[in-house]
């Protein structure tokens, strides 16, 4: 089988990038023939831009992208198109329209449209964020009209795309990493440290401002936070047991300073990367319900989950006052990884699905 993987971004400096390499990752694994177009963001007038986005052109694409994809698949066939995200819902439409018969498959990493609506809710009523819901809808809506198979990441977002767009996701395909191995503590356990990982994104700011205002005060130890463009977003935070880092090269040896990795997420969509990172990593997690959103985990066990500040501050304080309990939850942390959360785990989910893909396209006739 010939796949053809069209994408945008793949840096692995946030969620979506990584989720993007990680597809390929599969694809390559599962399927030796496997071509990668990576489209160029050309740079647009900003009415045409406007214009191309109010008839679903978005996600970065262009009209210039869209014919170059169409010319390469005439002279260059294949049998399955592999769509990395659903705001590129234009180029489903534009492939499907020139090759009716050929099978294409969209990757949702989030229900776009909702992700849209909180960011507009959330963080800045403007006139453009208003806009933005009607495109990404547009954009959205056509990748689901137009693809043969949905892939979510978890029954969530399945049952909202079914929802939205009375569209069945095919199949489920949850977040998962290549295992980098442990990131065991380098120090002793005399002062508890946890760390949060994000980029400055509003979920984010939000999520870990709440943290540090509302529960930090009332436990011990120190926190790191480290993500792209929070030494600017969140600096008011700082202060002798608040250290903000922003951007790194490498984040396992941040996870091997801590004991605990904090998720205090209250909005967003799909499945929260930084979570099963912390998992494979073998850290203790205490978030929110919007952390462990698709994970098939028992939450106190990994080590503790909760919208409420008094709850949480409970649950830190008895992990770092139990040694014990606190090494039992990083231990589960990691068993669930490699059992669920590996690249392992998810090459099987991937093979069964192409197998299914091939199978029912056999029997149509291809």
């Amino acid at each position: 089988m010939r796949i053809f993987y069209i994408v945008g971004k793949m840096d692995q400096d946030f969620g979506g990038g990584v989720i993007n390499h990680r597809n390929l990752e599969l694809l390559r694994a599962t399927c030796c023939d496997v071509e990668v177009f990576q489209f160029e963001q050309y740079k647009v007038p900003f009415w045409q831009r406007l214009k191309e986005r109010v008839h679903g052109v978005n996600g970065g694409v262009s009209r210039l992208n869209i014919e170059e994809i169409i010319i390469h698949l005439r002279e260059h066939p294949v049998d399955l198109v592999f769509i990395a995200h659903s705001l590129y819902g234009c180029i489903v439409k534009r492939v499907k329209d020139e090759f009716p018969q050929l099978p294409i498959v969209t990757f949702l990493h989030n229900v776009e449209v909702r992700y849209a609506w909180e960011m507009f809710k959330n963080n800045v009523k403007s006139m453009g964020n208003l806009l933005n819901i009607f495109f990404v809808y547009r954009a959205e809506k056509l990748a689901v009209k137009y693809s043969d198979y949905l892939i979510a990441l978890n029954n969530r977002d399945a049952k909202q795309i079914l929802d939205i767009y009375k569209k069945d996701v095919t199949a489920l395909l949850p977040t998962s990493f290549r295992d980098s191995g442990e990131a065991k503590k380098e120090e002793d356990l005399d002062e508890l440290k946890y760390l949060f990982v994000g980029s400055d994104f509003f979920a984010n700011i939000q999520g870990i401002t709440w943290f540090v205002q509302e529960v930090m005060p009332y436990v011990d130890g120190k926190l790191f936070i480290v993500g792209k463009g929070m030494e600017k977003a969140v600096s008011h935070l700082i202060s002798d047991r608040v250290q903000v880092i922003g951007y790194v090269q490498s984040l396992k040896e941040w996870y091997a300073k801590v004991d605990i990795v904090v998720c205090p997420l209250f909005l967003g969509s799909g499945m929260k990367t930084k979570t099963a990172e912390a998992m494979m990593y073998g850290k203790a997690i205490v978030g929110t319900p919007e952390a462990f959103e698709g994970y098939d985990i028992d939450t106190r066990q990994v080590g503790g989950c909760s919208v409420s500040a008094q709850d949480m501050i409970t649950i830190l304080n008895d992990l770092g006052h139990n040694k014990e309990r606190l090494l039992e939850c990083q231990r589960y942390a990691r068993e669930m990884f490699l059992k669920n959360y590996s690249m392992t785990a998810s090459m099987v989910e991937m093979r069964l699905f192409l197998e299914k893909v091939i199978c029912c396209h056999s029997n149509n006739g291809r």
